[in-house]
């Protein structure tokens, strides 16, 4: 008995189910039905031209021998045995075994040929009627039908053909044996029996090399997909030179990749930023209530503990929303919503929703609207984005820019409507920075060294402001040029 290991069918499965297995199937199947029927039609011509040149013999033979009779004053009957042998010809069937009759008008016959004996060939009394319409009529004698007079299996062909040398007219039979015929068409029968199933063979073991060739980059994607794993996602699977379906799937896989690295590194970035970030507050809160718990407590250590424990919870809330937000879009996941926006009616109500706020510190804002295009482009401060996104980035900028400003001093927001684009500028008086510091401020936790004790923040509203800012193919910038203070420039382009 066979174990399961060594049966071959289980062994040829995985390549039965292959795609190369199916297309050259497919192939052969379509070929072979194409073969068949080709073949089918050129069997079909071979034998009705045969057939043709068969019966273009045949008449020229019988109208040789029509001419070689002749009747004598007495009215007998003479034929010259000569042309019955024919010897200086080739025809496309055997004298030697051919019959021939010559019947009168009445029906009689008057000449058959020896091997006949006292038998004679059969007509129709239709053929009779075709023959004196058309002068001469085909018959096909079956071998059952003459076997006892020619005693073999061959079936023969008969010619009746109205002899019209002088008076009286005679009819002259003709029958010949189609062996000849019959062995050409069963040697090209056999020859397509034969030559279809080569030809099959040769042609799959072809179709399979051709379809190994042709899913040999398949097989090479496959082997480097299987290499990938999630500590070397920065790999890419090697594109096929020719622009084909191949080279799209690879390119479509390669970007897929590119996405899931930004996913893992998104992953990556957000655990190791949360166990940071949270692990300083949570050891505040820990060693706050352990010294809160360490002896009895008056009513105001215990609202200054509840103060001071708020504080921290809305910290990490805080720090939880923006890495999240920040981990969302690095990772691609955070589509955009996109619709006309109106930048002016965003950041005055981002503004309103900070009055409080400001006046808490005695800061106030100002607010400046320009149009630069003298009122002729019929957009005024409208951009294409989605309205959340571009308010969490004002809303960063605003409040930035309020924690930094002493107090007294005034922030001013200005809204400049161009052309092509729409400029906001956020500018506070708060410490002044240098070029090196500018850009730190976009990284994340970097607070740069401006009162960095006493303004609470999580590090994380400036590099989500200009990750927002570039999502809408816009830029966040920090203008250094306009002492005392500092401003944000962000651009964005216009409908």
């Amino acid at each position: 008995m066979f174990s399961a290991k060594n049966n071959p069918l289980q062994k040829a499965g995985p390549f039965l189910k292959s795609i190369r297995a199916r297309l050259t199937g497919l192939y052969l199947a379509l070929l072979s039905v194409t073969l068949c029927i080709f073949c089918a039609i050129l069997y079909q011509v071979f034998v009705r031209n045969h057939q043709q040149e068969f019966d273009y013999a045949l008449y020229n033979h019988a109208v040789d021998v029509a001419q070689s009779y002749s009747v004598d004053f007495s009215g007998e009957f003479n034929l010259n045995q000569n042309s019955l042998i024919a010897r200086q010809k080739v025809f496309p069937f055997s004298l030697g075994k051919s019959f021939v009759q010559i019947l009168s008008l009445d029906g009689s016959v008057v000449y058959r040929s020896p091997n006949l004996g006292n038998k004679h060939l059969p007509i129709s009394t239709g053929e009779w009627q075709t023959v004196f319409d058309r002068g001469f009529i085909y018959h096909i004698i079956r071998a059952s039908e003459i076997e006892e007079i020619t005693h073999s299996k061959d079936d023969y062909r008969q010619i009746t053909y109205l002899a019209r040398k002088g008076k009286p007219l005679f009819l002259l039979q003709i029958a010949v044996p189609m062996n000849l015929l019959e062995r050409d068409a069963n040697s090209l029968l056999v020859f397509f029996m034969i030559g279809i199933p080569i030809t099959l063979i040769l042609a799959g073991l072809g179709g399979l090399y051709l379809a190994s060739k042709a899913l040999e980059p398949v097989r090479r994607v496959i082997n480097k997909a299987e290499q990938l794993n999630p500590s070397n996602l920065s790999e890419r699977l090697p594109e096929h030179v020719t622009d084909d379906e191949i080279r799209q799937l690879t390119v479509t896989l390669n970007g897929l990749l590119g996405r899931i690295e930004r996913a893992f590194e998104s992953h990556e970035h957000f655990i190791a930023d949360a166990s940071h970030q949270l692990k300083t507050p949570l050891a505040i809160l820990r060693g706050e209530l352990d010294v809160f718990r360490s002896k009895t407590r008056t009513q105001e250590e215990v609202n200054a503990f509840a103060e001071s424990a708020s504080q921290e919870l809305r910290h990490m809330s805080r720090l939880m929303d923006d890495l999240l937000l920040l981990a969302k879009m690095e990772a691609g996941s955070g589509s955009l919503t996109v619709r006309d926006v109106r930048l002016d009616e965003i950041l005055i109500d981002i503004i309103a929703r900070f009055e409080i706020l400001a006046k808490k510190k005695n800061v106030g804002i100002k607010v400046d609207l320009e149009d630069l295009t003298g009122g002729t482009s019929g957009d005024d401060f409208l951009v294409k984005g989605d309205p959340d996104l571009l308010q969490s980035m004002f809303r960063n900028l605003v409040d930035n820019a309020i924690k930094y400003s002493p107090e007294g001093s005034p922030v001013e927001v200005r809204l400049i409507n161009e052309a092509y684009r729409v400029v906001t500028q956020i500018h506070d008086y708060g410490p002044e920075i240098s070029v090196d510091q500018a850009e730190r401020l976009f990284r994340r936790y970097e607070r740069g060294n401006i009162l960095v004790s006493k303004v609470t923040g999580t590090g994380l509203g400036l590099p989500i402001a200009r990750r927002i800012a570039e999502m809408h193919g816009g830029n966040i910038s920090i203008l250094l040029d306009r002492p005392p203070g500092k401003a944000f420039q962000v651009e964005m382009k216009k409908v």
